[in-house]
Parts: C-alpha cells; structure tokens; sequence
C-alpha cells in the first residue's frame, strides 16, 4: 500500500457545527447519517460535541478525525456496546474505573494534523471545557468548546481563557437564558446568565445566536417548553470575519431536544485531500512498455566504486517511479456519500421528503412518531441489506474472495477498538515534565528511545572498523555471489499493502516490474556484495511511532514503539545478506549458544517446551528430595534493539570468524544511520542514530541474537557458589544440596531457571547469576529493567504444606510487581502449578471476542460462503488454540497422571464447536460429532495431538533434543509405585515420536533410491525437507484414521437407537461431505447443514427439544395434518406443496431424498429457503423471490 500523498486545495469558509447529543449514541449516529446525507454537500471542517456518550471513543465518523480526553487508555472492553456485539461469556477482568470528557471534537481529515491540536482544561472546568487550536489562512483562531453541566461553570475561570479583542470563539451548551438571546419574554434569569453576559462585554466577545432562536425544546414542540441556550460568541478581532449562524431545524434526526447550530466565518482554514496509488487498477501490458522506456538509459555499467553504486540506485529508482507516475492511477480519499434508500423494493414507499413533510405537518404526536419509525426502519433494512448483498458478492469472487474474507476479519476487529487519535498525547518524563508541543514530544522521544543521537547536514564521525586478520584458519566461508533466480524469489515473497520507506515506492511496484526490472536489480545488488557495500539511501529511515498494546498510559515515551519504514529495495539486499549469515549458524552450530532460541531452527515453541520440561523434569524426585523446587525469573532489557553498541556487534563478528564481505557489509549498514520521525502534526526533521540497530530491517533479528549470545556464554562451564557443600537433612542421613540452573533466552527476553531442595535457595542462586550477569552487561551498556522482572516459583500440584514466597535481593525489585502466580512467557500463560487452566481459559476468551467480530461480517444466513468461513476457523480459531501447544498440550498416557485433565480438553471442544456453529450456521444443539465431520474438522484433541507430535518428529536426532535430553537426566526417582505419578512426560512423548519416525524414514527409503545415504548423513532427519513432507503426511493420515475410527463407532451407537437416520451420518469420514456445500450461498449452506442433520426448526425437532420451563412446539404435526413435520415430509409427501414440489422435480435428475441432499443440494437447498416457511431464512427468501 503506498503511503499517502497530499494535494492541497484551497477553502472559502470555515464551518462549525455544534450539537448537544444528550449522552445518546443514538443521536451520534443521526448525525453521522445527516453528515453523509443532508449536509453531505458542504460538511462542517469542525464539529463540536457536548455531552458525549462512553461510546463516543468509539464510533468513528466517516471523513473526521475525532478528539476526546478520557481518564486512562481504553480497550475494547470498555465499550458500552460490547455485550451487544462480542460473545465474551467469561467477564472480563475488572479495570479501573474510567471517565470521558463531556466536551470532544470532529475535524475534517482534510485539515492538516500540524495546523490544530486540542487542549482539555483542568481544575474549575476540568471535563467541561476543550479548546481547538486552528490554524487558517486569515491567522490562528481558537474555538473553545463548552457544556455547563448541572450549571457547575465558573464563568470567570472560563473566560480566563480568552482575552480581550483576541480571535476566540465561544460556543455549546450553556444551559443560560438571558433576553440578549433568548428574547423578551423569560420567566428566569440566571444570576450565571447575567455573569455570562457582563463577562462577554467585558472581553468584547458579541453574541451570534439569533435572538429567540429555538436551540431547545422538549420533545418536538416549537411553541412551548423552548429556550435558546446553544449559544455562540465571537472574538472582537475576528468579528468581521463572521458570517452567519443559523439553527438548523429541518432535520428530521433532531426535531426535537437540543438542535444543530451552523456557524460560518470567513476565514479559510489550510485543506489537504490524501490520495494513494491504486495498484488494483494497474494494467500490466500498459506499465510494462512504459517501464522499459524509462529503463532503457540505465545500463550495465561497471559499478567500481561506492558512488557508482549510489547513482546506479538513483537511475532504478527514478525510472520506477516515473513509471508510476504514468501508469499507476491516484485515488483521492474522500468520505463516501450514502447513497439514497432504494424503495423499489420496499414494503413502506415513503421517500424521506414525504415523512418530512407529515413530521411538520401532522397535528397527531403519535402519527408523527409512527412514521419517523417507519423512514428509520426502512433506512436500517436497506442499509442492512446492501451490506449483505456486498458481503456476499466480494467473497464469492474466485481470485479475491479468500483475501477479502482476511481483511473483513481485521476489520471487524477494528471496529470493535476504541478509535485511535490524531496526536499523540502530551508526554510526561521520568522526572515529571510535561512536553505538549509538537516540537518538544518529538525532541523527548528521540532522546528517550535512542541514547546517542545528533542533528546536522554532515554525519557524525565514521564507525570504527574492527581490525581483520589477515589469514585466520578457522575463518567461515561462504559465497557472496548471487544465487540462481535468487533476487526474483524474494521479489515474489514480499507482502503487498505495506508501508514503503523513504523512496515511495511500494512492494506492488518490484512485483509488477519484475519482468523489465529483475536485471538491474541483480547488477546492482552483485555490485553492492562485491564492493561489501550497502548504499546510503538505504540508511535514511522514516520511523513510525505505534502505540504498545495493553498500557495504563501513553503519556511515557516508552509505550510507544519506533519503527523504521526502510526502502523495500534495501529490505530485499538486507535479507540476502541476513540469509548468508543463517546458513552460517545453522551449519556452525557453535556461533551460537544451544540455549538461544529464536535462532534459526530454534523457535517459541522450542524454547516454551524446554522451560515446561525443566519443570517437569524437577518434580521427578519425590516431594521434599533433591532440586525438587524450580523458580523462573524473567528479565528485561531495556530498548534492546536501540541500546546494540555497533563496535561491540562488529567485533563479535570478527571474533566468531564471520567472512570479512560480512563484517564490512555489516559495518556499512550500521554506518552514518538517519531517521526522520513521522509523528503526526510533527514536520519531520532529520537526526543521526547513532546506536542500535533499526527495527524493521530484515538483518536485524540476526544480528541481535548475535550480539546477545554472551549473555549465555557468560554462564558456560559456571559453577555456582551459593549452596556449595550446604546439607539436606533426610531419614536415611544427610545428602548434600544438589542446585542446577539453566540461563536461556530467546532474542531480547532473558530468563533464569533454578532447581534446589527450596525456593529461599533459589532466590539466593538468582542473586548470584544476575550479579554475574550484570559484570558482562554494564560495561558494554546493556540495560536491564528491574521494576519490570517477574518471578515464579513453581509447586507441584499437591504439595505437602503451603509454600513461602521468597524474592531475590536484587536492587530495584518491587514485590507487588515481581511475584507472579500467572506469568506470560512469549505468549504463553504458565501458572504455577502446570495446570494450564489459566492459559485455556484466555484462549476461550480470544476465541469468543474472534466470534464476535465475526458476527459484524457474518450470520447464519448471510455473508461469506460456509468454505470461507471455514477458511477463518482454520486460520484464525485453530491457529490461536494451537500456538506453541507441543509445550503446554500433553495426552493423556498410562505412564503419567500429567495429562491435561478431560475438564479442559472438554473445554477446547466447546470452544471450536462455538466456532463451528457459527461457521456452519448450525444450532447448538447439532451433534458436536456431526459437525465436525459435515465440516471435515478433527477434534481439537486430535489437532493438537498431531501437530505436537508432527513437531516432535522434527526434533528427534537435533542438537535441541539433546540440550532437551540434558535437562531430563538427573533426579530420577526410584522405581516403585509412584513411578506413574513422577514420570517426566515428555519422556514418553519423544518416545513416541523415535517410533513414529521411523515408520517415515522407511517409507523415504522406499521412496527414494539414495534414501539410506542421505539419511546416514545426517543425525537429524528433520532438517530433510523430504522427510519432513512425509512427516507431515504420516502425523495427518494418522489423525484421520482416528477420526474415522470414532466416526464409525459414534454411528454405530446412534444406529442402534433409531429406525431412521439423517443423511448425514451416511457417509465415512472424510472431505466427501464438505464437497456438498461448495459452490453454495450462505443461506444454502446452512439449510443444507440442517437438512443433513435433521436440527432444524421444525415441528418434529423443536417438539423434542420442549422442557419444563419452556415449549417450542406443542406438536409434531405438520400444519398440513397429514404427517410428521420433518424434511422428508416436506421433500416427498407434503399436499401444501405439491405444485411447489413439481418445479423441483423438473429441476432435478432424480427425486431421492438422498440425492437432493447430496449432488443436488443446491437445487433443494433454495427449493427448501422459499417453501419450509422457516422465520431464520426470512430475509434470503425474500431476495430470492426478488431475483
């Protein structure tokens, strides 16, 4: 996705709408349809709202920025309306309390963010008064916006804010009458009436509201129960410059209670209209010719010098882009207009003119309410059923219908969100000062994210090259020539809709071009390896500041995270160089140590499975025996990408024996690094980074690891001193202490894990190894963070007594935050015990908001396909569940009680029936097995069960199994009859998997002629991609021999219990059923589902279903009294439906009920929409007799 490009256009007025929505979201949403509607043709720049609603954080409005102050940083949790529209059964946990402004803003997204910014006022009218700063072509203007609340304003502190003859407008609900506005004629006049306006004298501030003009009234009368106070004054200096204020009144949405009021002045603020590059609508046989034409001057000169080097990458790209400035369409971002209700279709043909004119004409209150209802109900059916209709359309197409189905899912996520704002909040330092302007925000987080930074046009001085020997034996080789067809795969594998960096040119842009580009690019990149040199374009950064998710507060500059937008050109040349350096460790597995995880070959799941196994592993011994206590202690480096002192990662490099093309190529990239932050309402400015290495770059990863690798090695061959020589006291004499400790991290995250006979020795070999640890770190500037470690001391899980809870004495820890009974450890929720309730529990809560996002793009009778829908769970429901599983999912086995207990596993399968019911658009009360098999989705114990096992094939003969295998020596117990109880699990699993892969290496034996030879060079197996396809296949075939095993046993007892079944238990396990619903609308795919099953709303089954409390059905009788209610009925035999029924009979080959349900569905499907007369397809009936 390209980034975003500014046309400036010129504006005449500026317009300010003001409205009081009574706490309503209903009226937020009448103003946004009035906005799209009614005033859709010249909108307001600026709206000013009072008595916001919680949910105003999140109700976006089409084409406006919107501005609010609330007390803390809200989540989705927050939102008023999140009962309605996400199916979280679990509360949520609690949090604290949060308040929300009464007053907020919209402004126009065409309004440039650095021309306005908002301050909220505190003390006297703190959450009564906001104040926009605007700037316009006529000078800075300031519209203070105000609601005078329960009549608590102090009008002298207000007006503190303005100044004599300044430009200030004044405007909102003053809730004040006075005959200067509200005419002659008034009942009371307030003593706060009377300040107001000896004050607005006072600072030369006059009155614009029209004298006596309704702003208010209660309910829709105009003759009564009216006042005038939604008030506007306006600044003496800017007087001149007013040109009108009217109250808007022919609005239907606010005919009554508080009404809109449209003020105009003539003073033009600055407008921008965003536009970007429409890569969809690019034609190849058109970009192609004109590419080359700018191509044809490059050349394929000799690139012998860095400058060379430089130029050549100005002339690619220079003739992209002016390629792109040909052929690539410029889409202008404009808030879209609703389009005018349809009544063509409707049942009410009454256009919104004519419900006008009845709401002002009709002398009744209850017919105006009666056809205000009705223009509003016809205006949500047919805004609901375009959305449908749209749904539907996008996800059937062939090309595109799988991505659309993605992006709709992250957008319903979206829309759930509180709605982000414009500018960054003001920043507060360690030290309490506060930052708010533009300038200052950015010059504090610069400093606070990056220690070493400087400003000029010159660069800093140069980086100091490590000295290279000349001649070292042990040095690695590899080539730094560019393989075949390398630079094309990596064109082919990049993303699109990503930000580019400095040079505007987007992903799409390499992809398109590749056929005339790819030359160019290979001279150059061969060039850049040659000369060891990474070109300086590709040094310059935008860096983009996200929020971090989940802070109380975004007002410290470290809960925001920078990002640097590199050119996609220089990602590509740092991925070439970033996978020399992989195939280097993956070869030498001595650069790096055996405990870094994240580490090529070495993922999450690797590094969660070996702390799971360390515990385990310790409670093998007895209760009460030797290192029988295991404690963790999480670490945290501070800004560790930000903090990679360079001279130290080069001279790593070196040391480890790295080619010297990779240390110098290295050298050049970490070189006279810049930046520029794109902050918005900040004009960016450029700085030198001189420290850390850029987030966001491909060879980062790698060569961070490579830096952090001593953190380990600091621990190599340590012997501790702490608990040497100490005595256990026991039955059978005093055995001597025995204490083991792994230090292992994976990339920034550090954790120590400890075994002894107690938790107070634990805590005191924690002292020693983060004394150790920091003797390495503080010399060379690593940071770590000690109010932001944690700690956990693990209990088995019926443990004798309770435990003490002990801490370390490390300066800076704090017990409140450093004790945990829950700690998330790279994603994954551990509990103390390994009971892993905790873990499933905030998986069944993910899995039902993912269920509730889902409901805004998705029903049961409406949306994308059943095969899309299926697609999401698979991709998205199962993918959550599944993460690093191997680690935390253990079976159940005769040879241990670890297993996770049936009450959680039942748990998961309830989860994914949740999910299947949704996709399937079946009932609840549909068989869990059934469904599974319609949809061809195995059970989540299988599931989980084959991908563990499959990730545990590929371990097997790996360095990792080993360090695996170390941890698990030691503190056996003896054999006798708690040998089941201690028995380390994964022992047994990893057994499982030797005999398991053995199955497949035969099978590749037989399948390849060199078979044996290619898996006698190698130990690990797993690093074959051969053998890993096989595995796969195995671990799945596996898995569906399970499945049809219960499959077939589940019908077989359901056989025995019935005369008839549903033509769904019919058929074997397999993909055969899931082939009836493709080439199936959503509506079609679910009568199918409910045909099949026979859970369907008719009288039979509903009959079944009645209970105590309450019945569905009084009968099973169809309403034609001539037989049971059931699909077999209505198909075959029905006399309500015998001319219906021929129209079916002509239509298909063979009227079976067997066939109907399977090669004819589509037919009997929409056959059985129009005829079954269910209330669920309603609306689908309705568009098929429209169509």
């Amino acid at each position: 996705m390209a980034r975003t490009r500014t046309v400036r256009r010129g504006n005449r007025t500026l317009d300010i709408l003001q409205l009081n929505v009574k706490d309503s979201m209903k009226r937020l949403l009448d103003l946004k349809r009035a906005l799209s509607e009614e005033l859709s043709d010249q909108p307001p720049q600026i709206i000013a709202v009072q008595d916001v609603p919680k949910g105003f954080p999140f109700m976006p409005m089409p084409g406006y920025h919107l501005h609010y102050h609330a007390s803390r940083a809200l989540t989705e949790d927050d939102n008023p309306d999140a009962a309605k529209t996400i199916a979280v059964k679990d509360k949520p946990k609690p949090r604290s309390k949060w308040q929300l402004d009464r007053v907020a803003f919209y402004v126009h997204e065409s309004i440039p963010l650095e021309d306005w910014g908002v301050t909220y006022h505190t003390e006297k009218s703190k959450g009564l008064v906001a104040t926009l700063f605007l700037n316009t072509t006529s000078g800075a203007v300031n519209i203070h916006n105000v609601y005078n609340q329960h009549k608590q304003l102090d009008m002298d502190h207000l007006f503190s804010y303005c100044k004599i003859c300044r430009s200030d407008i004044l405007l909102g609900d003053f809730n004040l009458h006075h005959p200067t506005w509200g005419g002659d004629g008034l009942r009371v006049v307030e003593e706060q009436a009377r300040d107001l306006h000896s004050l607005a004298d006072a600072y030369l501030m006059n009155c614009k509201t029209p004298r006596g003009a309704t702003t208010y009234s209660r309910s829709t009368s105009t003759d009564q129960y009216c006042s005038t106070i939604d008030l506007t004054f306006v600044g003496g200096n800017i007087d001149s410059l007013f040109k009108s204020c009217q109250v808007i009144d022919d609005l239907a949405a606010f005919a009554s209670d508080h009404r809109p009021v449209l003020t105009r002045m003539e003073m033009a603020p600055n407008m921008e209209v965003k536009a970007r590059y429409s890569w969809n609508e690019v034609k190849g046989k058109t970009f192609l010719p004109t590419l080359k034409e700018t191509t044809s001057q490059i050349g394929f000169a000799p690139l012998g010098s860095f400058s060379d080097a430089d130029a050549y990458l100005v002339r690619i790209t220079g003739a992209l882009a002016k390629a792109m400035a040909q052929e690539v369409p410029i889409r202008k971002q404009v808030a879209r207009r609703r389009k005018p209700a349809s009544a063509s279709n409707d049942k009410f043909v009454l256009t919104r003119e004519a419900v006008l004119e009845k709401l002002k004409a009709g002398p009744n209150p209850r017919f105006r309410r009666f056809f205000k209802w009705r223009s509003e109900k016809r205006d949500s059916r047919q805004r609901r059923t375009e959305w449908r209709r749209f749904i539907a359309t996008e996800s059937e197409r062939v090309v595109r219908g799988r991505q659309k189905i993605f992006q709709w899912s992250k957008l319903s996520k979206a829309w759930a969100q509180p709605k982000a704002m414009p500018h960054m909040p003001t920043l507060v330092s360690d030290e309490g000062v506060r930052h708010t302007t533009n300038d200052e925000k950015a010059v504090h987080f610069m400093g606070a994210m990056w220690p070493n930074i400087s400003k000029g046009d010159q660069a800093p001085s140069e980086l100091r090259m490590p000295q290279l020997p000349p001649d070292n034996p042990s040095k690695l080789a590899i080539s730094n020539e560019l393989r075949s067809g390398e630079v094309a795969r990596l064109i082919k594998q990049i993303p699109n809709r990503k930000a580019e960096g400095p040079d505007q040119i987007a992903n799409e842009a390499f992809k398109l071009a590749l056929p005339v580009i790819l030359p160019y690019l290979i001279h150059l990149f061969q060039a850049c390896l040659n000369l060891d040199y990474h070109p300086k374009a590709f040094r310059h950064a935008l860096t983009v500041v996200l929020p971090k998710v989940g802070k109380e507060t975004y007002q410290k500059a470290k809960s925001w995270r920078p990002v640097a937008l590199l050119s996609c050109l220089g990602k590509m040349l740092e991925k070439i160089v970033a996978n020399r350096i992989k195939e280097l460790l993956m070869s030498n597995p001595h650069l790096c140590p055996l405990l870094q995880f994240g580490s090529p070959g070495k993922s999450t799941t690797h590094a969660l499975e070996y702390i799971t196994n360390w515990v385990h592993r310790s409670w093998q011994s007895p209760v009460g025996g030797n290192a029988d206590h295991t404690s963790l202690m999480a670490l945290d480096i501070s800004g560790a990408y930000d903090h990679v002192r360079r001279e130290e990662l080069l001279q790593r490099l070196v040391d480890k024996g790295f080619p010297d093309w990779i240390v110098r190529f290295v050298w050049s990239f970490l070189s006279e690094r810049s930046t520029e932050l794109l902050m918005p309402g900040y004009r960016p400015e450029k700085y030198w980074i001189n420290i850390g290495i850029p987030q966001g770059s491909p060879l980062s990863p790698i060569l961070f690891i490579l830096f952090a690798a001593p953190i380990l090695e600091t621990f190599d061959n340590y012997k501790l001193k702490t608990g040497q020589g100490k005595k256990l006291r026991r039955r059978r004499g005093n055995r001597e202490a025995k204490c083991v400790f792994s230090v292992m991290s994976y990339v920034d995250d550090t954790n120590f894990l400890v075994s002894t006979p107690s938790f107070e020795l634990n805590c005191a070999i924690l002292t020693e190894l983060h004394e150790r640890l920091m003797e390495w770190a503080t010399p060379r500037g690593v940071q770590f963070g000690p109010d932001k470690y944690a700690l956990m001391h693990f209990q088995q899980r019926r443990p004798r007594k309770p435990e003490t809870q002990p801490m370390p004495k490390i300066p800076g820890l704090i017990r409140g935050r450093l004790i945990k009974q829950e700690l998330r450890i790279l994603g994954l929720l551990y509990d103390a015990q390994l009971r892993w309730d905790k873990h499933i529990n905030e998986l069944k809560t993910k899995v039902s908001k993912i269920l509730g996002y889902h409901t805004r793009i998705s029903g049961s009778t409406w949306g994308p396909t059943l095969i899309r829908m299926r697609q999401l769970h698979v991709s998205k429901i199962r993918s959550i569940v599944g993460y690093a599983s191997p680690a935390w999912f253990i079976p159940r086995h005769h040879s241990h009680n670890l297993g996770l207990p049936q009450k959680w596993l039942n748990k998961l399968e309830v989860m994914q029936n949740d999910s299947l019911v949704k996709v399937a658009g079946a009932y609840k009360m549909t068989d869990r097995m059934v469904l599974r098999k319609e949809l061809h989705v195995e059970s989540m114990e299988h599931y989980l069960g084959r991908i563990a096992l499959t990730y545990r094939m590929k371990n097997v003969g790996s360095a990792y199994l080993k360090a695996l295998g170390k941890a698990q020596q030691g503190n056996r117990n003896p054999m006798g009859k708690d040998q089941r109880k201690l028995q380390n699990p994964f022992i047994v699993l990893y057994g499982e998997a030797k005999r398991e892969l053995l199955t497949v290496k035969t099978q590749f034996t037989k399948q390849n002629k060199d078979g044996e030879e290619v898996l006698a060079q190698t130990k690990h197996s797993g690093s074959i991609p051969a053998v890993v396809k096989l595995i796969k296949a195995h671990t799945t075939a596996r898995c569906a021999d399970k499945c049809a095993r219960e499959w077939a046993a589940y019908v077989r007892e359901k056989s025995n219990n019935r005369n008839k079944i549903p033509a769904a238990y019919l058929e074997t396990w397999g993909p055969q059923s899931l082939s009836y619903y493709r080439h199936l609308d959503r509506a079609e795919s679910t009568m199918l589902m409910q045909c099949r099953t026979e859970t369907i709303g008719l009288n039979r089954w509903l009959n079944k279903m009645n209970s105590k409390e309450k019945t569905y059905s009084a009968s099973d009788i169809c309403p034609c009294k001539k037989g049971p209610h059931t699909i077999e009925h209505l198909f075959m035999r029905c006399p309500r439906l015998t001319m219906k029924r021929r129209e079916l009979v002509a239509e298909v080959k063979e009227f079976r009920l067997p066939k109907l349900l399977t090669s004819d569905a589509k037919a009997a499907s929409r056959w059985a929409i129009l005829n079954f007369g269910l209330d669920q397809f309603a609306w689908p009936r309705e568009e098929l007799m429209v169509s």
